[in-house]
């Protein structure tokens, strides 16, 4: 067998940019995968298989990372790597959630939980924590959201990891605004927000923005929701993140129906429809088609009949 120290430095490389740099990340970690597959080495051709599942997710292809998770998954069972194992069912859980199929994300995401918990990992513990206490949150069981994600915050703070931190403040923000407290979101939105600027997560800093957007959108404060939804798209389309650069929009088509600019709206929401398809986010796809069919509605209201054009 050939030296497989190249492909372990390809992964490696691949995983210090797939947050940073996703498109980067990804390049080099499909080479890994190429040379891992032509001398055999497992081991490597899961690495990289998991990675470009993430890199694929970093930059928002969601309907692509279940497929590279899934392989990944395979090996690591057949290698018995837990750890890795671990990350290839949190990468599919986050797939599953975003695809609509809440059962097998929390199927997966309580699976990784129970990965952490026996190997006592506490950083996986807080991730899979965190992931999971938002699954119950979509399911409205907002008392075992809490409790997880509670339960994630308080193990950031122990490690000192004030990223994760504040990831899992910004899901504690989402399930105050699923439960209508909105002051509340907006305080945590705010607060996860600190943590982000102080580590430059440019990323973070968009979803943040945008998070914070969509509170003011509930309010049906439409300037504000304008304010900080076109602030996050202009960071998303930078980034080229198109997985959240439909929701941003969507965001936007939702302030200007509020405006009553209902015309530019549907517009706007024609276009979160193609990145909805796009990306595979079920979620936006089922929003923008609800949406776009009551602006279509208010828009044939207001056109004059033909008597009256006569």
């Amino acid at each position: 067998m050939k030296s497989t120290e190249p492909i372990d430095a390809l992964n490696q490389e691949a995983d210090q940019l797939r947050k940073k740099n996703p498109a980067e990340a990804l390049s080099l970690a499909l080479k890994a995968k190429d040379a891992a597959e032509q001398i055999g080495y497992s081991a490597g051709l899961a690495e990289s298989l998991l990675i470009i599942a993430s890199a694929k997710w970093q930059t928002g292809l969601f309907n692509e990372v279940e497929s590279y998770a899934a392989q990944a998954l395979q090996i690591f069972e057949r290698l018995g790597n837990k750890l890795r194992q671990a990350h290839a069912l949190q990468a599919l859980g986050l797939a599953y959630r975003k695809k609509g199929l809440i059962e097998k994300a929390m199927q997966s995401l309580q699976e990784v939980l129970t990965l952490a918990r026996e190997m006592d990992n506490k950083e996986l513990i807080a991730n899979a924590s965190n992931n999971l206490g938002a699954v119950y949150g979509i399911l409205a069981d907002y008392a075992a959201a809490a409790d997880l994600i509670t339960e994630s915050i308080e193990t950031c703070r122990q490690q000192g990891d004030a990223l994760g931190e504040a990831s899992a403040l910004s899901n504690f923000a989402l399930i105050s605004s699923l439960n209508n407290d909105y002051e509340q979101a907006i305080g945590l939105y705010q607060e996860a927000l600190v943590h982000f600027q102080a580590a430059n997560s440019k990323l973070n800093i968009a979803r943040s923005t945008l998070n914070i957007g969509g509170i003011y959108l509930k309010q049906k404060k439409p300037d504000l929701a304008l304010s900080y939804s076109r602030k996050a798209l202009a960071l998303f389309e930078s980034m080229s993140y198109v997985g959240s650069i439909g929701i941003a929009k969507h965001n936007i088509a939702m302030a200007l129906i509020q405006k009553g600019e209902t015309q530019e709206a549907r517009c706007v929401l024609l276009e979160c429809l193609r990145l909805a398809e796009e990306t595979g986010d079920k979620f936006l796809y089922c929003s923008v088609n609800l949406n776009l069919g009551r602006v279509c509605v208010k828009l044939v209201n207001r056109t004059p009949n033909h008597s009256e054009r006569a």
